[in-house]
């Protein structure tokens, strides 16, 4: 239920950060329901994460962390840094940007590669702080 009423708030306020850079930083001059519309599409993969995880969480019988990195290295500590950084990284939300930044790029006539890397650096920036901060409260 949660994520019915919590996605369109998402997608309102990630529209919106996006308009305030690319229109107010970057000079562009689209409309607000052309940046919502690409956010919008763009959540269309987190859809398919969403039911991809349920899934293979359903055939697996885990609930979590299917499409996430930290499937590639079970063999981590539970609590150390590199366990929690790799359990942030989702390998769908990684695509969900890439089709963003392209939505975006086409938008505002702008290479796709800058737009991708600035927002999967952003995304790891993130994790490398959720885990850290996961890992110090975790020991």
């Amino acid at each position: 239920m949660s994520t019915l009423i919590l996605s369109p708030i998402f997608a309102l306020v990630l529209a919106g950060v996006f308009l305030g850079v690319f229109n107010g930083l970057l000079g562009g001059n689209a409309r607000f329901k052309q940046v919502l519309a690409i956010v919008a599409h763009s959540g269309v993969v987190w859809m398919l994460a969403g039911l991809l995880a349920f899934g293979i969480g359903y055939i697996t019988g885990r609930a979590s962390g299917t499409t996430r990195l930290s499937v590639f290295f079970p063999m981590l500590d539970e609590k150390g840094f590199l366990s929690h950084f790799f359990g942030y990284v989702d390998l769908l939300w990684l695509w969900a940007f890439v089709n963003g930044a392209m939505g975006l790029a086409v938008l505002y006539k702008r290479r796709t590669g800058p737009i991708a890397t600035t927002l999967i650096a952003l995304y790891l920036a993130f994790g490398i702080l959720y885990a850290a901060v996961t890992s110090f409260v975790a020991n």
